[in-house]
């Protein structure tokens, strides 16, 4: 199906130079490598941003936001773990 739309399109029916061949033909050629998604997955939650943070001993680390123009270290809590002082954390940076 994705084949067809990108036919339809006119994308990958030229060669690329990098590639030898067109975008299509590498793609079908690959195709048994590609593990389609159950339906129910969350795409949302696959593109979260990561960042690694350092944890205060208080139990907040900071993120850098752009708040109306104006960048801004906000404070986060979280619940004390194991004595870790780093923190890899995932959010949304649309929220």
């Amino acid at each position: 199906m994705v084949a067809r739309r990108l036919t339809n399109c006119g994308i990958g029916s030229t060669d690329h130079s990098s590639l030898g061949t067109t975008p299509l033909l590498r793609w079908q050629r690959d195709i048994e490598h590609i593990r389609q998604l159950p339906p129910a997955t969350d795409f949302r939650r696959l593109f979260f941003h990561r960042l690694d943070r350092v944890v205060r001993r208080d139990c907040i680390f900071l993120l850098l936001e752009l708040n109306e123009r104006l960048w801004a270290w906000l404070e986060y809590p979280i619940p004390p773990a194991d004595g870790s002082s780093h923190s890899n954390t995932r959010f949304d940076r649309a929220d």
